[in-house]
């Protein structure tokens, strides 16, 4: 029996996918959960076999406590489930835990037999993120950048979803630093937003 916590805030989502689960004869349902707090409470009470994982739960983002969900409960395979197929979100979920990111709307066959992948020990991706992924990891041509080392260092945590002062302390600088260095990145670039300087960054072979 593979046992199963369900994590998600939106009611008509969350009652499919439990009905869903809940057919499956090789699947138990736990609980369902909506916010961070109970998740966690019910990881470390539980330890399921697979925490399905909506990536945002009432305006929290759950990329912010992946890394404490992995540390209550190790053996416990989470699979985000997303609105948004972006790669930023999929690679930090790889980074910090995750073992599986499927953009919600799949056909039900297909999504069970994603969580029985999950759980064999596979890493279930959309099809369209298998495509994004591919591309990130394909070699680039070097090119020169116009960003000093530390400017890049930024724009690679910035293109990787972290916040400002995630940024600062991975670096061991401020905040206030940070900001200086964004500021000079987005001149550099002739860019004016963070998606624009990433998607600059991109194109000019810098990660």
């Amino acid at each position: 029996m593979i046992t199963i916590l369900l994590a998600e805030d939106e009611q008509r989502y969350q009652e499919k996918l439990s009905q869903l689960v809940q057919a499956e004869p090789e699947f138990q349902l736990l609980d369902i959960v909506d916010t961070i707090a109970d998740i966690k409470i019910k990881l470390a009470e539980s330890q399921p076999d697979i925490l399905l994982l909506d990536l945002g739960l009432h305006r929290e983002n759950s990329l912010d406590a992946l890394a404490d969900f992995v540390s209550l409960s190790p053996d416990t395979r989470i699979c985000i489930l997303s609105l948004l197929d972006d790669e930023a979100s999929l690679i930090r979920a790889f980074q910090s835990g995750a073992k599986g990111y499927l953009v919600k709307g799949q056909q039900d066959d297909l999504l069970i037999q994603e969580i029985k992948t999950l759980h064999l020990g596979g890493s279930p991706l959309s099809a369209g993120l298998a495509q994004k992924l591919a591309l990130i990891l394909q070699p680039k041509p070097k090119q020169p950048s116009p960003l000093t080392d530390r400017q890049s260092d930024i724009l690679r945590y910035l293109a990787l979803g972290y916040q400002y002062k995630d940024i600062a302390r991975e670096l061991d600088i401020s905040p206030m630093t940070v900001r200086t260095h964004i500021r000079n990145i987005y001149d550099v670039l002739q860019v004016s937003t963070k998606r624009e300087a990433i998607s600059k960054g991109k194109w000019l072979g810098i990660f």
